[in-house]
Parts: C-alpha cells; structure tokens; sequence
C-alpha cells in the first residue's frame, strides 16, 4: 500500500523526536531498531530488517523510483 503525504510527515515527525528519546540521544543499536521498527510499523507483528528498509524506502519514495515517460 502506497503511504499518503500525511503518513510519510507523521513518520518522518514522529522520526524526529525519537532522535532526542526520551530527552537523551539514541545511543544503542538495540534500541534504535526497536524505535523504529515501531514507528514505521505500527501494528504490533515481527518485522525482518528487510521490510523494514523497503518500508523506509516506500516512505521516502512512495512512487519506487518509477519515472513516467
């Protein structure tokens, strides 16, 4: 499913105040994986690193890189 204008700059906010969690810098990979694995996917199920980078991808770049000729 294609991620609406609203979606992409509620995640990207949502992003950007993770970066200062909880008041502090982000300083663990653990953590850091689990932040955003649970703001880019927000219904509660296991998610691969792969999904999770395609999921990124689709955020920043809903169209897949498509150029219409």
């Amino acid at each position: 499913m294609r991620p609406t204008d609203d979606e992409r700059r509620e995640v990207a906010e949502n992003l950007r105040l993770l970066a200062d969690y909880p008041g502090q810098p982000v300083r663990y990979a653990e953590q850091f994986r689990d932040l955003l694995q649970d703001e880019i996917f927000p219904v509660l199920e296991y998610h691969d690193y792969s999904e999770t980078l395609i999921r990124l991808a689709d955020l920043i770049d809903p169209d897949g890189g498509d150029v219409d000729e």
